[in-house]
């Protein structure tokens, strides 16, 4: 619902749940094409119009007016029968029925022209309209007053949240339309709505929706509908057709035949609601089945993706590792290489010992691996010469010191490597140690 208002996509989950519609793209369209007028919308859709066009004040005004003046169609069609779905009676009451049929026919038209005279002459009790409250709230005050505050308890909300309501439980949505200047309704309201086990099948297995066709809410419903009798008492379910799962019932009846009516509607269309569960079930267990062979594939695909991630960390870590330890084999070979071409070129550097006599001077070496070494040496050569004496056999001068035992003295490098054997005290010979530098 991206790019929608709250309003809208309150419409758009409204639409879809009472037409049914699955494609919330198609839905949308429809909606679109309404100018997201909800009510033409659906009126649209039932109808069958691809364009929904939405009707005028006048056109508005004349459907008011012409569902308030079928009162007499209606008691006729009530008496004689016309109605589908009036429960089916004994014979012998049909042929009392037909044959004191005139004498009510006359009686049943008289009766209804003396109440719509009564009425006009003095008019409905008149009952304060309260702004404050709801429309449900204001038709349920008004129904307490005029018949009696025993009945079903009626749905809160509009027709059509009413029908996606039922539509969302699965269950059948009871509407109920009534003029208060029908002579019917005093009856219908107080004995057959009031009865108390209508009441408590009403209450237990449907979502009862009621208004007076003077409000609103009441004429949108009329207009869907096609209403045009009254009381008006329809079972339907949720999408409604144009004439599947909607069925009247006669004004006329008792609360024994109205309860044996809804009873006999809920059975002969509960498969309807029945076959939609089930559908919405299997819509459902296949949708979840669906997301979650997606979500299992795509965990299969992120496993997959870690454990070749975590192969190539492996691999790219291995080479790494490899890489450095050729580079440090490659690195200490080059560093031995040096050290033998650096102590070959100081052996050469070193020349050959000079002879005794005066001017020279004998030096011992005790190497860490327990060793002694001597050689001669000139007074006047450079402490650094003892070093690379030492670094010839193989002494690591950049951390060794050397160091006379009597006097104790110690020489290092590079800081002595300047001071001649004499300069350094080394000039009578003596007998040098190699330690570890304690400065490093």
């Amino acid at each position: 619902m991206s790019g929608l208002s709250a309003e809208q996509a309150e419409s758009l989950s409204t639409f879809q749940a009472v037409t049914s519609i699955e494609s919330e793209d198609e839905a949308r369209r429809r909606l679109e094409a309404a100018s997201w007028d909800l009510q033409v919308a659906v009126e649209a859709f039932l109808s069958g119009e691809t364009e929904p066009t939405v009707p005028s004040n006048e056109e508005r005004d004349a459907d008011s007016s012409g569902s308030m003046n079928t009162g007499v169609r209606s008691a006729l069609n009530a008496v004689s029968g016309v109605t589908s779905s009036r429960p089916q009676r004994r014979r012998f009451r049909g042929f009392f029925r037909v044959l004191f049929f005139p004498i009510w026919l006359v009686f049943s038209i008289a009766s209804y022209i003396g109440e719509r005279i009564s009425n006009f002459v003095r008019g409905p009790p008149r009952i304060a309209y309260d702004a404050d409250q709801s429309e449900t709230a204001n038709f349920v005050r008004r129904f307490d007053i005029l018949y009696s505050n025993l009945h079903p308890r009626f749905f809160e909300g509009t027709y059509l949240e009413a029908l996606a309501a039922a539509g969302a439980r699965f269950q059948f949505l009871l509407v109920f339309l009534h003029s208060e200047m029908h002579p019917a309704s005093v009856r219908f309201c107080r004995q057959v709505l009031g009865s108390r086990e209508v009441i408590r099948y009403i209450d237990e297995n449907v979502i009862f929706w009621a208004r007076g066709i003077a409000s609103p809410e009441g004429y949108r419903a009329q207009r869907l509908l096609g209403v045009t009798t009254y009381p008006f008492v329809a079972l339907i379910t949720s999408p409604p057709g144009r004439s599947d799962g909607v069925t009247l019932s006669e004004y006329n009846s008792d609360a024994g035949d109205f309860l044996q009516w809804l009873q006999t509607m809920s059975a002969r269309f509960g498969t309807t609601l029945t076959r939609r569960r089930l559908h919405v079930e299997e819509r459902d267990e296949a949708r979840q089945l669906r997301e979650q062979q997606d979500r299992e594939y795509h965990e299969t695909l992120e496993a997959d993706r870690r454990r070749e991630q975590a192969a190539k960390e492996a691999a790219e870590q291995a080479a790494e590792q490899e890489r450095l330890k050729r580079e440090a084999e490659e690195e200490e070979l080059r560093k031995r290489a040096e050290l033998v071409e650096r102590r070959e070129g100081k052996r050469v550097a070193l020349g050959e010992e000079p002879e005794k006599g005066p001017g020279v001077t004998t030096i011992g070496l005790r190497l860490p691996d327990g060793k002694r070494v001597d050689r001669r040496f000139l007074v006047s050569d450079k402490v650094a010469i003892l070093f690379d004496w030492a670094d010839i056999n193989g002494v690591s001068i950049e951390h060794a010191a050397l160091v006379s035992s009597f006097p104790r003295r110690t020489y290092q490098y590079p800081e002595d490597a300047d001071k001649t054997l004499e300069e350094a005290g080394l000039s009578q010979g003596t007998m040098l140690l190699v330690e570890e530098r304690a400065d490093l």
